[in-house]
């Protein structure tokens, strides 16, 4: 099976056109999230990032159902067209009449009309230039995100090494302050403290093992109560989970790059 029959299928069909969709509902969940910001301009912080990660999802969310959507009625019309383009008898019994044939008729147009749902090549002229285009538009999405994709795993790997590399664990003292920050701010899980070499600012790294870099520079230049309130707006990072909403926003943001 050859690339072009492959991108033809009705799942690539759909979802051809779901990106295109894409650009009129995303532009829409932007909108509204834009409008709530205004809103919600006096409510408490963590209400607006409720907000924009759901704006967030809602993005990840519209392009997947309307591919099911239309993979759908793709497949319904394409088992219509099946049905349609079946051997008509021969003959008919002897006994029917030319009004049971036009009632045949209605009956297998009305099966056809049911599935009329999803946009196809003869729907309009617009409708069939995008068909054509459909397998080009689908083959370029995948490299994008195959490129994107690279990238993220790199800068992820990156990351990774950043918490063994030209580091050491913080001393014991610091490392008792991160469990009494975690304490009072309700981080329940374990959080490394180590001192960095290489990075610059301090640094998150991990969800279900988080580990806290910080600038051996930082333990130099600031003072005690500069690296306590540092290391609880770090922690602050952890009890959101911002690491994990990070991953999915990049997730997100590969797959819908253009």
């Amino acid at each position: 099976m050859s690339n072009s029959t492959i991108l033809s299928q009705p799942i690539f069909q759909a979802l051809g056109w779901a990106l295109i969709h894409f650009i009129w509902q995303g532009a829409l969940v932007a909108l509204l999230y834009a409008s709530l910001r205004v809103m919600l301009r006096r409510r408490a912080a963590h209400v607006r990032y409720a907000v924009a990660c759901c704006a967030l999802l809602l993005m990840f969310a519209l392009p997947a159902a309307t591919t099911l959507i239309i993979k759908r009625a793709l497949e319904l019309k394409a088992s219509a067209a099946q049905e349609m383009s079946r051997e008509v008898p021969l003959t008919w019994k002897s006994n029917a009449t030319a009004a049971e044939a036009a009632s045949a008729a209605e009956r297998k147009q009305a099966t056809w009309t049911a599935a009329e749902t999803a946009p196809t090549a003869s729907a309009s002229t617009v409708q069939r230039r995008f068909a054509r285009l459909l397998p080009w538009l689908v083959s370029i999405w995948l490299v994008g995100v195959l490129i994107l994709s690279l990238r993220v795993l790199g800068g992820w790997a990156m990351a990774q090494r950043l918490k063994s590399w030209k580091t050491v664990p913080a001393t014991e003292r610091w490392q008792e302050i991160v469990e009494q920050l975690s304490q009072r701010l309700n981080v329940s899980r374990t959080v490394r403290l180590c001192e960095s070499i290489v990075a610059e600012v301090p640094t998150v790294i991990g969800w279900l093992r988080p580990v806290i870099l910080v600038p051996v520079s930082a333990f130099v230049g600031l003072s005690p109560q500069q690296i306590e309130a540092l290391l609880a707006h770090e922690l602050a990072h952890i009890r959101r989970h911002d690491y994990l909403v990070n991953l999915l926003q990049t997730a997100i943001e590969t797959l819908l790059f253009y």
